[in-house]
């Protein structure tokens, strides 16, 4: 590894794990995201020498989750710009489903320099369903591929047409800023695959959260509630206010709904570095007694509104991050 960022954390070719996670929790560059991420995921191994075989291998193996057609004809697909589409029989309800929460998505997640790449999180999202029979696709999944395709697309493919200038990252897909015939269609299938095999990762780690959200992480989070902040607990008791009205969409999300992007990669970095469901959990927390002055005393439609509308309140993250650390000791200790 060249002497970089995560130097102090390399010895000899191997990753020290413990140096690594203290490291990543505080953040991480963008420019070592996607790396930092696949070690967090446990793609890559400690050994560093291993990395190209590991990203050789996996961009086999996804080459065989797909099929080319040339004249894509399917309802609910949008064109790919390789021709290669997950070759899986998939229902038309799961299809339809992932078509309508793709269209949902910001348009900045799906379109670059001009160019349309929302077929990439469909065939993700298909094949995801395949391989996960027991949950195939729950509303929101689509929300956790996006800081995948911002690394390994989005990032890349801007960086690729950098000498490109004047170009808006946002804008209609028949606008013609570039050409995406100028990019191979191995490099976009080799970015392709690192986005599909972060998430499947994502998905191993957290894909019984989504069968068992209400019995696991939510009833745990009403517990800890009563003993960090008692007074908040039994007030969205006495109005009848269930957590689940909001803490469902966070968990479900990873809460990146209620913050700005680059303010939720910070997030999202410290819970890879972290025990999942405890990071989850006290982060909910912290938020919620950040917002205590907005829930006591006001009206449940009050309370809803306000939780249900976090990504416009400006909510300084490191401090709900260092909250979430103290809440973490506090309930331990």
């Amino acid at each position: 590894m060249e002497n970089n960022f995560f130097s102090d954390c390399v010895n000899n070719g191997y990753i020290n794990m413990v140096k690594f996670n203290k490291l990543c929790y505080t953040g991480v560059p963008v420019k070592y995201r996607g790396f930092a991420y696949k070690v967090l995921l446990g793609i890559y191994t400690k050994d560093l020498y291993e990395i190209n075989e590991i990203d050789s291998n996996n961009f086999i193996k996804y080459m065989q989750m797909l099929e080319t057609k040339e004249n894509i004809a399917e309802k609910n697909l949008f064109k790919s710009h390789t021709a290669s589409y997950c070759k899986f029989p998939v229902s038309e309800k799961i299809i339809h489903q992932i078509y309508i929460d793709i269209l949902r998505l910001n348009k900045e997640y799906r379109i670059v320099c001009g160019i349309d790449f929302s077929y990439i999180y469909m065939n993700i999202l298909l094949i995801n369903a395949v391989k996960r029979p027991a949950i195939e696709y729950i509303q929101g999944m689509s929300d956790l591929v996006i800081p995948f395709f911002i690394i390994f697309i989005k990032n890349e493919i801007e960086k690729y047409f950098s000498d490109v200038k004047h170009f808006d990252t946002v804008c209609e897909p028949d606008e013609d800023f570039v050409d995406v015939e100028k990019i191979s269609r191995k490099q976009l299938l080799s970015w392709e695959s690192s986005v599909f095999f972060c998430f499947d990762a994502l998905m191993h780690k957290i894909g019984h959260n989504f069968v068992n959200m209400h019995d696991t992480l939510i009833n745990r989070t009403k517990k800890e509630l009563k003993k960090v902040d008692k007074e908040i607990f039994l007030y969205l008791k006495k109005i009848d206010l269930d957590l689940h009205f909001f803490v469902f969409r966070w968990f479900n999300c990873l809460f990146i709904r209620e913050f700005e992007i680059e303010k939720w990669f910070n997030i999202f970095t410290s819970f890879l570095s972290s025990e999942k469901e405890e990071f989850l959990i006290n982060f909910a927390l912290a938020l919620i007694v950040k917002c205590r002055k907005d829930i006591l005393g006001k009206e449940f439609s009050e309370v809803i509104s306000h939780m249900q509308n976090l990504s416009n309140k400006n909510i300084d993250v490191c401090e709900i991050l260092g909250k979430a650390v103290y809440i973490k000791y506090e309930i331990e200790y």
